[in-house]
C-alpha cells in the first residue's frame, strides 16, 4: 500500500469508522498528526510493511532461498543470519516470566481490505485507522497474513496447523519497538465462520490482487480470553529486522480442515509446502506470560 494513498485516506476513514461507543474510549482525531509523522520519518528498514510488493530478491522457503539462505541471497538480509534477537521462538509454559503487564486495548473498526497473493503467504492489508495499544504506546494495523505451519511452537516445540500475524507500526517514530506483531494460532476444530468469506475469495495465483467485495473487521475473529506471551524479537522474513515487539496470544482460533487445506493448497501452487521460519535461539532473552490481561473484547 503506497505511503500516499494512507495518507489521502485516513482522515476519511478515521472519520467514518468512529462511532460514539468508541470515541471516549479512543480518540483517532487527536492522532492523526502523530500517525503521518511515524509514515514520513519511518525508518527504511521497516517501510517492507507498506510497500512488501516492491522486494527486489527472491526469497522463499524451498532449498535454494529458503531461510538456511536468506543471509547469503541479499547482503541487507545479514540479520537473518547474524541477529542475535531473532524470531520466531519456542515458547515454554512452564519458564515464562508471570508478570502483572498492562492490558491491550484493540480498537479495530470494520473496513474494506485489499487481499493480494505475493507468492509466499496470502497478505491482507488493512485501510488507516484501527490501533492496538501496549503500555501507552499506539500502534496501528497495517496488515495481516498466514503462515502453516505455526512458526511460533509451544511447550518444546509443539507447533499449531496455521498461525496468523497482525503487524502494526508504532505512531511514535522514535519507539525502540517500532514494529509489533499480535500473533493468533490456529487449530483445526470447527469451521471458522469470520474467516469464511474470506476463505471463499482466496487469491489462488501469485500475483492475483483485489479488494474483498465486503467490510471485514479482523477484531471478529481474535480469541475472547486475551491473556498473552510477550517477548522482543524480529520479523520471521527477511530482512529479519530486529526490535519487534511480539505479543503471542495464548488461546487459539479454529479453522476447518478445509479451511486450512485450501490454503495449502494455494501455499503449495504458488509458493512451497510450507512457509515458516524454523525456531530461533533465544539467547537470554526474556519471556513474559502476562497474569493480569482477562481479555474480554473493548
Amino acid at each position: 500500500m503506497k505511503e500516499s494513498r494512507k495518507l489521502i485516506t485516513i482522515v476519511a476513514l478515521s472519520l467514518s469508522a468512529i462511532a460514539p461507543s468508541s470515541a471516549d474510549q479512543y480518540n483517532l482525531f487527536q492522532k492523526l498528526p502523530l500517525i503521518a509523522g511515524a509514515y514520513t520519518n519511518l525508518n527504511p528498514e521497516y517501510k517492507h510493511i507498506l510497500r512488501g510488493r516492491e522486494d527486489e530478491t527472491i526469497w522463499g522457503y524451498d532449498d535454494y532461498n529458503g531461510p538456511d539462505k536468506w543471509a547469503e541471497l541479499d547482503s541487507n538480509f545479514y540479520l537473518c543470519s547474524e541477529g542475535m534477537e531473532q524470531s520466531p521462538i519456542d515458547i515454554d509454559p512452564m519458564t515464562a516470566i508471570p508478570k502483572d503487564l498492562s492490558d491491550i486495548g484493540f480498537f479495530y473498526q470494520p473496513t474494506s481490505v485489499h487481499i493480494f497473493n505475493n507468492g509466499r503467504t496470502i497478505e491482507l492489508e488493512y485501510d488507516p485507522g484501527s490501533f492496538i495499544e501496549i503500555e501507552n504506546i499506539d500502534y496501528e494495523l497495517h496488515q495481516f497474513h498466514f503462515h502453516s505451519h505455526s512458526e511460533h511452537t509451544l511447550a518444546l516445540g509443539a507447533r499449531f496447523d496455521m498461525e496468523m500475524h497482525l503487524v502494526h507500526l508504532s505512531i511514535d517514530p522514535d519507539s525502540d519497538t517500532p514494529v509489533a506483531v499480535v500473533t493468533v494460532f490456529i487449530r483445526e476444530g470447527e469451521e471458522n465462520q469470520i474467516l469464511k468469506r474470506v476463505w471463499q475469495h482466496l487469491p489462488i495465483h501469485e500475483g492475483n490482487e483485489f479488494y474483498l467485495p465486503f467490510s471485514l473487521n479482523i477484531g471478529d475473529a481474535l480469541p475472547t480470553h486475551r491473556r498473552t506471551y510477550r517477548y522482543k524479537g524480529s520479523f520471521t522474513t527477511p530482512p529479519c529486522t530486529e526490535g519487534v515487539q511480539w505479543v503471542v496470544l495464548k488461546q487459539p482460533i479454529e479453522m476447518s480442515r478445509e479451511q486450512i487445506e485450501k490454503f495449502r493448497k494455494i501455499l503449495n501452487h504458488s509458493c512451497c509446502a510450507n512457509n515458516y521460519r524454523p525456531i530461533q535461539k533465544i539467547n537470554g532473552r526474556q519471556i513474559f506470560f502476562d497474569t493480569t490481561q482477562e481479555g474480554l473484547p473493548e
